[in-house]
């Protein structure tokens, strides 16, 4: 069952970018965009490449005050 739910969240995810499911969370494909960074190593220059990630926010219900 929870290999289903998996499934079904990565295929929206794939097909729109975006996968609620309500009363518990969204997600969300972001995309960073490319830039220079340095080495801490080394302190050279390198180019990082774009990329996407996956944001997760739960539902308002789900949230402690803290």
């Amino acid at each position: 069952m929870a290999g289903d739910l998996l499934e079904a969240v990565v295929s929206a995810l794939l097909q729109t970018g975006k996968s609620i499911l309500p009363g518990f969370s969204t997600f969300a494909v972001d995309e960073t965009k490319a830039c220079d960074g340095i080495n801490p190593r080394t302190a050279e220059p390198i180019k990082i490449n774009a990329s996407k990630s996956v944001s997760f926010r739960a539902a308002p219900g789900l949230r402690t005050p803290v």
